[in-house]
């Protein structure tokens, strides 16, 4: 499953500030919050790319690129799901493999029960979308073309750094 990686940052900043009422309704403050760990990321992988060791605790700082691709560009699972799509992603590839669950209420999941009117375009600007494209630029150049099912990177290219990955991601913890 993929997401969006400034949905993502939002999301983690409202899980994280899940008991702070004013936090969860301040978009000046999850602005400056998404700004930061986005610099934070882009800087690490600038200086050494070593996000994996960076963030031995912090899996959703790590680009979903990573969970796709392996070094090479071989794609390392089979079908690819939108979480802002989920319920309906979900229950596609239940009747194409004519399997009969379905997923129902997928936009519980989705908000996380978090009462945050913090949206994305409340946190959207300019220069947070840009630090957020900077930070994740393999998972902005990579993921809108992912349909579906996921497909070896045929053109792969050096500009996407796909080398530094978590050999596990259990529990948000690296392994």
């Amino acid at each position: 499953v993929v997401r969006d990686p400034l949905d993502r940052l939002l999301s983690e900043y409202k899980f994280e500030n899940r008991g702070s009422r004013d936090k969860l309704h301040d978009a000046a403050a999850a602005t400056r919050w998404i700004q930061y760990h986005a610099g934070h990321v882009a800087r690490r992988r600038r200086e050494d790319s070593a996000l994996s060791t960076r963030f031995p605790n912090r899996c959703h700082f790590l680009p979903q690129s990573w969970f796709l691709w392996d070094a090479s560009g071989k794609c390392t699972c089979r079908y690819v799901l939108r979480f802002e799509r989920l319920e309906e992603d979900f229950d596609g590839l239940m009747r194409s493999q004519n399997l009969p669950m379905r997923l129902h209420h997928a936009q519980n999941m989705i908000s996380h029960h978090l009462p945050s009117n913090l949206t994305r375009a409340a946190v959207a600007d300019a220069a947070t979308i840009e630090a957020v494209r900077e930070a994740y630029y393999d998972d902005v150049a990579l993921l809108p073309a992912v349909n579906g099912t996921c497909r070896d990177l045929v053109d792969y290219s050096s500009s996407y750094d796909l080398t530094d990955r978590p050999r596990v991601c259990r529990g948000g913890k690296l392994e």
